[in-house]
C-alpha cells in the first residue's frame, strides 16, 4: 500500500511537471510569435511604446491558464520547486528574458493584505 502511495505522489509531481513546461513552452511560443508579427509590421516590440503588447500578453496569459491552471505568478513557484531540473529552469529563465527585453514584468505583483 505504501509503495503505491509514493507511486502516486510520484505520479502527481510528473504530472505537474508535464503540466509547467507544457504551459511555458507554449506562452513563449504565443509570445514570440506576438513580437514577430509586430516586427513585422514595423511595430514597437517593448511596452510602454506598444500597449498592444501588454493586452495581448494578458490574453495569452489567460489563455494558457485556462487550459493548463498555471498562471505567469506561478512562475518564481516552479523556479523554486524545480530549482533542480535544468530543463525547466531553462524554460523559466528564457522566458523572463524575453519578457524584460519587451518591457514586461516577470513577476505578478502580490496583493497586498
Amino acid at each position: 500500500l505504501k509503495l503505491q502511495f509514493l507511486y502516486f505522489i510520484g505520479r502527481i509531481k510528473m504530472d505537474r511537471r508535464t503540466k509547467v513546461v507544457t504551459a511555458i513552452k507554449e506562452f513563449t511560443e504565443k509570445f514570440d510569435a506576438t513580437i514577430a508579427g509586430l516586427a513585422a509590421q514595423d511595430k514597437p516590440t517593448t511596452h510602454p511604446e506598444n500597449p498592444e503588447l501588454l493586452m495581448t500578453f494578458l490574453m495569452s496569459a489567460m489563455e494558457v491558464q485556462g487550459k493548463y491552471g498555471f498562471e505567469m505568478k506561478d512562475l518564481e513557484g516552479a523556479e523554486v520547486e524545480f530549482k533542480d531540473d535544468a530543463e525547466v529552469t531553462q524554460l523559466i529563465k528564457d522566458l523572463k528574458t524575453q519578457l524584460t527585453n519587451a518591457g514586461l514584468p516577470t513577476s505578478m505583483p502580490k496583493p497586498q493584505q
